[in-house]
């Protein structure tokens, strides 16, 4: 009985985290391809299959939704970001770039 559980957790997590994916790149496009403002929650909710309080739990505001969008953009370019001090040559910076690829 425990196992199972342990089993629906693990099935309400990913879940969740499918959804969140969803929200995250639907809210996405829309602030790109409309504005911030533009955008609506309900926009949002229609093109992610997800309904508004569902979004409103899991991010709170549309503000909210945004800046965790700015996290993540950012940490992907931080994840990028490379240290070139230590290349004293052209073919040591390449190298140093594509092993960071």
């Amino acid at each position: 009985m425990i196992l199972l559980n342990v089993e629906k957790k693990d099935s309400r997590l990913r879940n969740r985290e499918l959804t969140e994916k969803k929200i995250i790149e639907a809210a996405y496009e829309l602030f790109a391809e409309k504005g911030f403002k533009a955008a609506t929650m309900r926009m949002i909710s229609k093109k992610s299959g997800s309904n508004i309080t569902l979004i409103s739990r899991y991010f709170g505001s549309k503000d909210e939704l945004f800046n965790k969008i700015v996290e993540i953009k950012f940490n992907k370019f931080n994840d990028f970001y490379v240290d070139y001090s230590d290349a004293e040559t052209y073919e040591e910076l390449l190298d140093i770039f594509l092993r960071k690829l």
